[in-house]
């Protein structure tokens, strides 16, 4: 019995796993197929193997499975619409671009004075600072 459950767990959460983004029609159906699968399990099991039983409890859960994809997916579009609505509402005007500052370097050499020994080192000058500009 156990070797029989395995591939029904294994279909049911490749399903749930597959269902992200899909149209409605492709949410009844996913609904639908994860319910049938589920609810022939289920009475399979409950009906001993028998055949009349296991299409009972496929068709009711064929049924559910429908109806709770239809009702998720309408669920999903009413969030999605409302994220979207929060989003353009928050969104912050387009600030103007900043240019990069051009610069300069120069090598000032290894020097002493007095009791201080500085070593070489470069210094950088700042000949235009950014600039705000539209393009």
């Amino acid at each position: 019995m156990k070797s029989r459950a395995l591939p029904t767990i294994i279909s049911t959460l490749l399903l749930l796993l597959l269902s992200g983004c899909a149209s409605t029609r492709d949410s009844i159906l996913l609904g639908a197929g994860m319910g049938a699968i589920a609810g022939g399990s289920v009475a399979n099991l409950a009906t001993n193997h028998s055949r009349e039983g296991t299409g009972i409890g496929a068709i009711t859960g064929a049924s559910f499975g429908a109806l709770l994809g239809y009702l998720g997916h309408k669920e999903n579009e009413r969030k999605d619409r409302a994220i979207g609505a929060a989003t353009r509402s928050s969104e912050k005007p387009k600030a103007p671009r900043l240019t990069a500052p051009s610069y300069r370097s120069i090598w000032v050499p290894d020097k002493i004075e007095g009791d201080r020994y500085i070593e070489g080192h470069r210094v950088f000058i700042i000949e235009e600072s950014g600039k705000w500009t539209n393009d």
